[in-house]
């Protein structure tokens, strides 16, 4: 007796998604290492960016603006580029830094341009971060401080404006950038709870 597959009890190979001549195997957008933690993760999400809002609110206030303070939502930022693909974590970036300049002063948009600038390129130089998870948070942290601050410095050439000034890079950005790495292992384990912990670099896709 011959069933509509062939004869019953026949043994047919199978490729990586099924059987032969069956219906392939739907393969999600996101693959499995780029998604996030799923468990509350809701929940997670507005808990961490309530309380991102209120550290980075009384960080400022603390620290006088005229020096700065560790850049909480460029963390974020990185936290998230590491975990997603290149073009969602860019939009992130820029909805981070649109969220950041509503919070701070200054021109609308600017820190938007420079986080998504600061992920362009960890992105861009992607391939140097094949190291163990919290190596490769610190280095992707340094390269989005540079591009951050290459975004800012372009705007100002753009503008004609004073954004970026000698004092700015002499003064604001060592002590930003050295605060933002202190703050860096004390952020880590609640971005690794509301985001899920990072991968192996065998493992990460980009």
């Amino acid at each position: 007796m011959i069933s509509r597959d062939g004869p019953i009890g026949a043994v047919y190979p199978k490729t990586r998604d099924g059987p032969i001549g069956g219906q392939a195997r739907q393969v999600p957008l996101c693959p499995r290492q780029c998604r996030l933690s799923q468990d509350g993760e809701p929940v997670r999400f507005v808990l961490y960016f309530v309380l991102l809002i209120a550290l980075q609110g009384g960080l400022s206030a603390l620290i006088p603006q005229n020096l700065g303070g560790p850049n909480l939502f460029l963390l974020t930022a990185v936290a998230l580029a590491l975990r997603l693909h290149p073009v969602p974590s860019l939009l992130v970036a820029y909805a981070i830094g649109l969220v950041q300049d509503v919070l701070g002063h200054g021109y609308f948009g600017l820190h938007a341009a420079g986080l998504a600038g600061g992920v362009l390129l960890l992105h861009g130089l992607r391939g140097l971060l094949m190291s163990t998870p919290a190596l490769r948070e610190g280095l992707g942290l340094g390269m989005a401080l540079i591009g951050e601050w290459l975004t800012f410095l372009v705007l100002t050439y753009w503008l004609r404006d004073g954004l970026v000034t000698v004092s700015s890079l002499t003064g604001v950005l060592p002590l930003e950038a050295g605060l933002t790495f202190v703050a860096y292992p004390l952020m880590r384990p609640l971005l690794n709870w509301t985001f899920g912990p990072l991968k192996d670099s065998s493992e990460v896709i980009f």
